[in-house]
Order: C-alpha cells, then structure tokens, then sequence
C-alpha cells in the first residue's frame, strides 16, 4: 500500500475506535511488515494528537462553563443545599480530568510516532542491507587502468599502454 493510504487507515481507525483500541489491528499483522507498521503507527500518532488536543482544550472550557452555570442565580436558588464553594470545587474536577487525559493522550502520541520512526527507519536499513544483513560488499577494483600519459614528463618518458611500470630506486 501507498504511505498516504497506509497513514490515513491509521488515522481513521484510531480516530473512530479511540487509541486504546487501535492496536488491535496490528496483532494480526506479520512482524516483519516493516512499512506497514510504521506508518500505520504514524496515522495513530496523528489521531492520538488530536485526542490529546482535544482534552487539554476540553478541560479548561467545561471547567469555565460549568462555573458559569453552577453559579448562576437561577441555579443557586434551584438548589439550596449547593454553595459557589461546592460548584468550584465540583468543576475543578473537569479541569483535572482533562489535563490528565491530555496529557496521557499526549504522551502515548509521541511514544508512537517515536516507534514509527523506528520501524521506517528498520524498513530502510533492510532495503539497502539486503536479506542476509551485515554491511555491503565493497565494490570491485578497476585494475585495468593504465594511465595514458604522466602529466608533467615529456613525451618520450610515457609507456605504451600495457607495460610494467619500471621499478625506480
């Protein structure tokens, strides 16, 4: 599969079923499908991002407007029992909730895009290592050339081509 493609039904998956579950799909996978891996992982990153945006955005804003709410007048005088001190109490839990879920979020997005990285990184190194690994053959040596001319001697002191050169004390 094409990268793009590969990456997007990462982000998708990831996206719909939620991070937790967006492994699964990788189990069935052979281990040595490299490329598949990696950027499968890369759209799981990406997705997991957004999640982590999302609660780190989220917290704050249902933070605010639940004290807008909770200590409204109208509800105050609904629920008589309730104090500001309990609603601000009470909303701080959102602010939490979603520091903790975004920053969790965050963290295990950058953990897989770390291990995406490193299996592109395997795949390409397999590529140019060939299937028995180890580093490559050097190439072989041109012993065959022979140069025309030495730069610098005259004329009469260039061998012909194919002669020994003289051993010079």
């Amino acid at each position: 599969m094409q990268p793009f493609v590969t990456t997007l039904i990462g982000f998708l998956v990831t996206f719909i079923v939620s991070p937790i579950f967006a492994g699964i799909p990788l189990c069935c996978l052979s281990q040595k499908g490299f490329s598949f891996r990696g950027y499968y992982l890369r759209g799981m990153a990406l997705a997991t991002l957004l999640y982590a945006a999302f609660f780190l955005a989220w917290g704050p804003v249902y933070q605010n407007r639940c004290n807008d709410i909770g200590t409204s007048y109208s509800f105050l005088k609904d629920h008589p029992d309730i104090t500001k001190d309990d609603v601000y109490a009470a909303c701080k839990a959102y602010l939490w909730v979603g520091v903790a879920f975004g920053s969790l979020f965050l963290i295990v997005s950058i953990l897989v895009f770390v291990r995406s990285r490193h299996l592109l990184s395997c795949e390409e190194d397999a590529k140019y290592r060939g299937v028995e690994g180890g580093m490559p053959a050097m190439a072989p040596l041109n012993n065959s050339y022979v140069p025309l001319n030495n730069y610098g001697a005259s004329p009469a002191e260039t061998r012909p081509f194919n002669q020994p050169v003289p051993y010079q004390q």
